[in-house]
C-alpha cells in the first residue's frame, strides 16, 4: 500500500493525506536507518589502536565512502576509469585506483570540502573528470553523485533529529506537500533527461523502487533546504549550483597547483600520513 500511495502521488494523483504521510515516513526512517546502520558497522570495524588519531567526521566520511564503494554502480565504475587516466595510475593495481577513489570519496562526505588539501583536489578534479569528451564515457552519473554530496556542504551545519523530521512530515499541509513533489521531479525529470542523453525528459516514478528514492528524497529536502540560502530550489542547488561550484573550486586549486609545483595526487594512507603524521599502519583495505 506505501509503494501504491507514492507511485500514485508522483503520478499526480490524490492520495488521503494520512496514507500519504504515513508511505512518507515509513519509506525514509526506514532507508535512513538502514544506512546509519550500515555506517556504524563499517566504522565499529576500525580496530581499536586506530581509534581517536583521526576525527569522528572523518571516519564516519570514510565508513560512508567504503559503502559507496561497496555498492560500486555506473558512478564508481566511471570514476575508476576516469582515475585510471592519471599517467602513475594507467598500469597500477586496481587496488591502488580504488585507495585513490577512496581518499575522493571520502573527501566528498566530509561536512567541508578540503579545497586545501591540493593533493586530494588533483584526485577530485580527475576523478570527475568536468570537462571530459571521451566517446564511450558515463559521465553523468558521476556529476550528479557529486553535486548532491557537495550541495551538503555547501549549506549551513545544522542539528537535526529524527523526532524533529517526523514533526515537520506530521504538520506539513497537501500544499506544501504538493509543492515539494513539484521540486523533486522536477530536479529528477532534470537528472534522467541528462542519464539518458535527451532521449526521455520525463523520470520513470511508477515503478516501486523508484517512488520509494523520490519519496526518501522529498521528505530530506524538507529539512534540508533550510540550511540553504530562501528559495533554493531542490534542481537548481543539487544539480547547477553545487556542480558549478566544485568547478570553480578545482580551477582554482589546479591554479594554485601550476604555481607552487604540489604535488598531483595520493592515496588515504598518504593523506592521513601527510595530515595527522601517523603511520603507514593506516593503511588497512
Amino acid at each position: 500500500m506505501d509503494d501504491l500511495a507514492l507511485m500514485a502521488f508522483f503520478d499526480g494523483a490524490p492520495v488521503p493525506e494520512s496514507a500519504l504521510k504515513l508511505a512518507l515516513a515509513r519509506v525514509y526512517f526506514t532507508s535512513r536507518s538502514s544506512q546509519e546502520d550500515e555506517v556504524a558497522k563499517v566504522a565499529a570495524s576500525v580496530p581499536q589502536e586506530w581509534r581517536g588519531e583521526l576525527t569522528p567526521q572523518y571516519e564516519e566520511a570514510e565508513a560512508e565512502a567504503r559503502l559507496d564503494l561497496e555498492r560500486g554502480g555506473r558512478a564508481i565504475r566511471q570514476m575508476r576509469i576516469n582515475l585510471r587516466r592519471l599517467p602513475e595510475l594507467s598500469r597500477a593495481p586496481w587496488a591502488e585506483v580504488d585507495e585513490r577513489l577512496l581518499g575522493v570519496l571520502t573527501g566528498l562526505n566530509l561536512p567541508e570540502l578540503p579545497e586545501d588539501d591540493l593533493a586530494f583536489m588533483a584526485d577530485l578534479e580527475a576523478t570527475l573528470a568536468l570537462d571530459s569528451d571521451v566517446e564511450g564515457d558515463d559521465p553523468f552519473p558521476v556529476w550528479e553523485m557529486a553535486a548532491i554530496s557537495h550541495a551538503s556542504q555547501m549549506g549551513r551545519r545544522e542539528e537535526t533529529s529524527p523526532e524533529e523530521r517526523l514533526d515537520r512530515l506530521v504538520h506539513a499541509s497537501m500544499d506544501e506537500l504538493d509543492a515539494l513533489r513539484h521540486e523533486v521531479r522536477t530536479a529528477l525529470d532534470q537528472t534522467w533527461t541528462r542519464a539518458t542523453g535527451g532521449r526521455e525528459d520525463q523520470a520513470r516514478l511508477d515503478r516501486p523502487w523508484t517512488a520509494r528514492g523520490a519519496g526518501s528524497t522529498l521528505v530530506e529536502w524538507m529539512s534540508a533546504r533550510l540550511a540553504h540560502p530562501p528559495g533554493s530550489s531542490l534542481s537548481d542547488r543539487y544539480f547547477i549550483e553545487s556542480l558549478a561550484d566544485l568547478r570553480l573550486r578545482c580551477f582554482i586549486a589546479t591554479a594554485r597547483r601550476m604555481s607552487d609545483g604540489s604535488a598531483t595526487g595520493e592515496g588515504r594512507a598518504a593523506f592521513i600520513a601527510r595530515t595527522s603524521g601517523a603511520t603507514g599502519k593506516h593503511r588497512r583495505q
